[in-house]
């Protein structure tokens, strides 16, 4: 058994798979950021719904200051408007949701309990 340890070849140098451009220096201030802070500027549009919010939503609404991530299987489907609208590129995110200012948070709770029932 020693044999094998002894008789191994020894690592390759970290050296051998970079590149040889060198990386440039890390940023302190990025490295003193709390883990919550990256996820506030995300936020700044407005709050998530505590329902309506999926983690593998596709397409960000907001409506009233409440940030909306669902599935826009739904909206595609139904709607030639939702449609057109989600062929550009708001909605993606947080930072750049479609915004439906004719709508309450009511209104959409509602039509949102009939996609997906409790």
């Amino acid at each position: 058994m020693s044999s094998i340890l002894t008789s191994a070849p020894p690592s390759p140098s970290l050296v051998s798979f970079g590149s040889t451009r060198a990386s440039p220096p890390l940023d302190s201030t990025e490295l003193e950021q709390p883990a919550g802070q990256a996820n506030i500027e995300l936020e700044a549009k407005g709050t998530r719904h505590s329902q309506y919010y999926f983690k593998d939503g596709n397409v960000v609404f907001l409506i009233e200051e409440v940030l909306y991530n669902v599935h826009r299987y739904f909206f595609e489907r139904d709607s030639a408007h939702f449609r057109s609208i989600l062929e550009t590129v708001q909605g993606v995110d947080d930072k750049n949701p479609i915004v439906l200012p004719d709508v309450s948070c009511s209104d959409f709770d509602e039509f949102l309990a009939i996609l997906y029932p409790t």
